[in-house]
């Protein structure tokens, strides 16, 4: 066995497996197998001896997205991670666009007093200016125990506080495609004089507004009409217009409208259909929507998203791990509004 491995993994997500390497993968490294990189991880970890360690740079999404939720628990519960570093994007002299972060990690078994060395130089243009940076960058600890606490055991660099998450006191769902939106979806202007075959359709904001994104109208035919039969047409594809009915457990609710890029800019959700670029928050309790509305339109919600996502459009579960003091920002609605 090995002292220490250290190597660039290969990146590929599982969608684009051959059957061959699949069926190697989901037998030998199931936890893993959200991406080729992270199943390298794995397999060095097998090569390594307790005392030894390895170092790798991956794609930084293992950190948060969903579906690496499996790796990173096993992962904390069976090694210590001594370093994440954040590099961002354009690390390597080849190029490659992808955000990636540096990951070492000591095959020693966890104790819970331990903790994760972390750093961010992701602002850095290059890779050398990278390099640079991480020569003199100063670490944050955060105890590793307290990342398997999150939701779906996303580790974060901030210093998470005894509070609730979103996904506690609410809900949120991505939004429905039509797969053909110039057939199906108008402004509210091209159609002269609008009938009950249409309904009301939302969709993003280029900035946070108490309303907006209201002028679409999809073309609905009360679920039974042109865009039910072209769904069905194309069921047996791998066609958008399989999510045609996405969020309808949102629909005729009110809360938050929330885009999934860029600076997360929002909107009060009034329960109309809604468009895959943007997600619908939900709270359970209607009385909480003003306190969901300070939260999602203050400039706090993106740096708290971001804390935990730093891909240019996040997964909705993303919304959910924000910590929420329900407390804090129903005061906040209180004095606002």
């Amino acid at each position: 066995q090995f002292t220490l491995i250290a190597t660039n993994v290969p990146f590929l997500t599982e969608i684009k497996f051959a059957a061959v390497l699949d069926a190697f993968v989901s037998t030998s490294y199931s936890a893993g197998k959200a991406n080729l990189a992270t199943t390298f991880i794995l397999r060095m970890r097998t090569m390594i001896g307790n005392d030894g360690a390895l170092a790798s740079v991956a794609p930084q999404s293992w950190w948060f997205l969903k579906r690496y939720a499996g790796f990173r628990a096993t992962l904390l519960r069976g090694s210590q991670l001594s370093i994440l570093a954040r590099l961002g994007e354009n690390p390597f002299e080849s190029g490659v666009g992808e955000q990636v972060g540096l990951n070492i990690v000591s095959c020693e078994n966890p104790v819970d007093a331990h903790d994760v060395c972390t750093t961010d130089v992701a602002s850095a243009t290059d890779p050398l200016g990278k390099s640079a940076q991480l020569i003199r960058a100063a670490f944050k600890p955060i105890p590793q125990a307290r990342q398997l606490l999150n939701r779906d055991a996303m580790i974060t660099f901030s210093e998470r506080h005894a509070m609730e998450d979103l996904g506690v006191m609410a809900t949120a769902l991505r939004g429905a495609s039509s797969g053909d939106s110039p057939r199906f979806v108008r402004c509210m202007w091209e159609v002269p004089e609008t009938t009950d075959e249409w309904e009301f359709h939302q969709t993003t904001v280029s900035q946070t507004c108490p309303y907006g994104g209201m002028s679409e109208i999809i073309f609905w035919q009360k679920e039974r009409g042109e865009l039910a039969k072209f769904a069905d047409s194309v069921k047996e594809l791998n066609h958008a217009a399989q999510n045609w009915r996405r969020g309808k457990p949102n629909w005729g609710k009110r809360g938050v409208v929330v885009s999934q890029m860029g600076n997360f800019p929002s909107s009060l959700y009034t329960g109309e259909i809604y468009d895959p670029n943007c997600c619908a928050i939900v709270p359970n309790d209607d009385q909480d929507i003003a306190a969901l509305w300070a939260l999602c339109s203050s400039d706090e919600f993106r740096s708290l998203t971001r804390e935990i996502n730093q891909k240019r459009n996040v997964e909705v579960g993303t919304f959910l791990a924000v910590p929420f003091d329900l407390a804090h920002w129903q005061k906040v609605a209180a004095e606002k509004y």
